[in-house]
């Protein structure tokens, strides 16, 4: 019943916001999408952005936890970053060039290096699994655990990335090693 009640809750936030950035909201999670190419202008609307989820949790009674208040700056290797600092009451919010989200690791450069790094020893820890208990159970036992473990790994968010050329050799490696 708490959660639900923490969904009505927190139901006018993103109202509050979206007209100058992107919320996303997950559980007791708050991201924030703020997209421009003009620094002045990125500037603008994420001090903006700040500026109403600061007023809106202090209208309702809530905090931000600083220790969990991360800035990620996404840009492609050939455009340069912008250098800007948000602060809050003489607090500065921390830059990171990776952060995990719903369970994906990202990195600032989107190229899934991180992710992928992260999953291959979950997805080589079920392999050796599989290789140690295939002589004593059946073909449909060793067909469930692949695909409540390997299988569901590796699908997890496959359409984004997929197509990165980090997933091509190392995880076709490791499904040969079963």
């Amino acid at each position: 019943m708490v959660p639900l009640l923490f969904l009505f809750y927190v139901n006018n936030l993103p109202k509050i916001i979206n007209n100058k950035s992107i919320p996303v909201l997950f559980a007791a999670d708050t991201s924030i999408l703020i997209t421009s190419p003009n620094k002045n202008d990125f500037q603008l609307k994420i001090t903006t952005a700040f500026n109403f989820i600061n007023e809106w949790l202090n209208t309702n009674l809530l905090s931000r936890n600083f220790n969990k208040t991360h800035y990620v700056q996404f840009t492609t290797k050939s455009k340069p970053k912008f250098r800007i600092k948000i602060t809050y009451n003489n607090k500065q919010i921390s830059t990171i060039s990776s952060i995990r989200f719903l369970g994906i690791y990202i990195n600032d450069t989107i190229n899934w290096k991180y992710h992928i790094d992260y999953i291959l020893p979950k997805l080589s820890a079920v392999c050796y699994a599989i290789r140690i208990i295939k002589p004593y159970v059946s073909l449909e036992t060793l067909k469930i655990v692949y695909y409540s473990n390997f299988n569901s790994i590796i699908k997890y968010i496959l359409p984004f990335w997929g197509t990165s050329p980090h997933s091509k050799k190392k995880f076709w490696d490791a499904k040969e090693d079963i």
